[in-house]
C-alpha cells in the first residue's frame, strides 16, 4: 500500500487492497474477483462461522413454520451472545433478522434455506469490509466520490460478485467446513477477459 494512503478505519490485511481499489478507480468488473478473495481469505483467517450449523437450523424451523419469528429472534440473540468470540457471528445474526424480515412482506418458497442463508451471509461479510456507503473513505487516493456514487458503485460490485457465480460454491464449502480451515477460492469459471478478446479477434 502506497505511504499516502490513509486509512481512516482499521482495515485488516485480507480487504486492504480491494477497499483501496473500490475507492479509487477500478470498475465492478475487476474488483468482483478481489472482492472474493478477500473474503476466502478472511473467512480462513478468522476461523469461518462456527455457528453456521445452529443458525441455519434456526432459519429452516422458521421457514417451516415450527418456530415463530418472534423465537427466532430470541435464539439469533443466545447464539450471538454465545459466540461472541467469533466477529462474524454478530453479522450472521443481522442476516437472520433481515431474511425473517423479508420473508414476513413476500412470503414464498426457499428451495434450500441453508444455501440461501449461507450466500447471504457472505455477501453481507463483503458489504460490512468493503461495500457500505456508511464506511469512512481513504484519503489521499486522489479520487473521492460522493456518498451517491459510493452506493451506485456499492450496487455496481453487489451485482458483479452474484454474476461471478462462486459465491454458491464458497457457501458450499463453509457449510462443509463451518471453520474454512479448507477455505479457498473456487477457481472461476468464466472466461478471462484475454481470453475473450484473443477469441473476437481470431474469429474477426
Amino acid at each position: 500500500m502506497p505511504d499516502n494512503d490513509i486509512f481512516t478505519r482499521y482495515v485488516s490485511r485480507d480487504w486492504r487492497a480491494a477497499t483501496r481499489c473500490f475507492h479509487g478507480e477500478a470498475e465492478a468488473e475487476e474488483l468482483a474477483p478481489m472482492l472474493l478473495r478477500s473474503l476466502s481469505r478472511c473467512l480462513k483467517h478468522a476461523g469461518g462461522l462456527p455457528e453456521l450449523p445452529l443458525l441455519t437450523q434456526v432459519y429452516e424451523e422458521y421457514l417451516s413454520g415450527r418456530i415463530e419469528a418472534a423465537e427466532l429472534l430470541r435464539r439469533g440473540r443466545d447464539i450471538q451472545a454465545a459466540g461472541s468470540h467469533n466477529r462474524h457471528v454478530r453479522l450472521a445474526v443481522r442476516v437472520l433478522t433481515r431474511l425473517t424480515s423479508e420473508h414476513k412482506l413476500q412470503p414464498g418458497l426457499v428451495e434450500n434455506p441453508k444455501a440461501h442463508f449461507t450466500s447471504a451471509f457472505l455477501c453481507e461479510v463483503i458489504s460490512h469490509n468493503v461495500l457500505d456507503p456508511s464506511i469512512p473513505e481513504i484519503e489521499n487516493l486522489g479520487k473521492f466520490i460522493t456518498i451517491e456514487e459510493r452506493c451506485a458503485k456499492a450496487a455496481e460490485c453487489h451485482e458483479a460478485v452474484l454474476e461471478d457465480g462462486r459465491i454458491p460454491r464458497i457457501a458450499e464449502m463453509l457449510l462443509s467446513d463451518p471453520n474454512a480451515l479448507k477455505m479457498r477460492l473456487p477457481a472461476s469459471k468464466r472466461p478471462r477477459v484475454s481470453t475473450v478478446n484473443f477469441l473476437a479477434f481470431t474469429v474477426g
